[in-house]
């Protein structure tokens, strides 16, 4: 069988038989080289040099780094610049359309996030809740904005309290956690109470 009755398709000649294949296109010859076993051996004993190259250098390397570091520092700050210069507005415009369109999963998401600085989750949340009857630890009532309940902790130590509505958390706030200035402002009340 000749070569010019072979069959076979072009690249499969040439990469099973790993010869040199001649193709003619609009009257031209093009030579196409083969990926013999003897190429791929050449490109993986030069992958394992550069490779052991790296590795026996690699201290070199990482001193290079560290010492020219602060040297190109404002060149890789100025591309961050442009780039983010170069997008800022179709950044904006995506980011505020995506705010509008998922409005109830961003304001979850924050919940659950100011949630876990505390530790806690949406469960132990609603546990908590559920201790309470479902309103306010002070004043028993339901949020009147609607809004869930703050977290209540201690300044001093960071421990938890319970669950309040937002008035009652401004409150405990305002008196600085203290029970001398909430006794006295009892006080206050009683003795003007007709």
């Amino acid at each position: 069988m000749t070569e010019t009755n072979m069959q076979l398709p072009l690249a499969l000649s040439v990469a099973a038989l790993g010869v040199k294949a001649v193709r003619k296109r609009n009257g031209e010859r093009r030579e196409l080289t083969g990926d013999s076993a003897a190429d791929r051996l050449r490109r993986t004993r030069r992958l394992e040099q550069k490779r052991a190259y790296q590795h026996a250098n690699l201290d070199k390397k990482r001193a290079w780094y560290h010492r020219t570091k602060e040297a190109r520092r404002h060149l890789i700050r100025a591309y961050d610049r442009r780039s983010y210069l170069k997008t800022r507005d179709k950044r904006r415009a995506r980011n505020k359309i995506w705010r509008t369109a998922n409005q109830l999963r961003l304001k979850h998401y924050n919940w659950v996030r100011s949630l876990k600085d505390w530790g806690l989750t949406p469960e132990d949340y609603d546990r908590i809740l559920k201790e309470q009857n479902g309103g306010c630890a002070i004043c028993h009532n339901l949020c009147k904005s609607g809004r869930r309940l703050s977290v209540d902790h201690c300044h001093r130590t960071g421990r938890l309290r319970g669950l309040l509505c937002g008035n009652c958390n401004r409150g405990l706030g305002y008196f600085n956690d203290s029970e001398e200035l909430l006794f006295s402002a009892a006080n206050y009340l009683k003795a003007w109470r007709h």
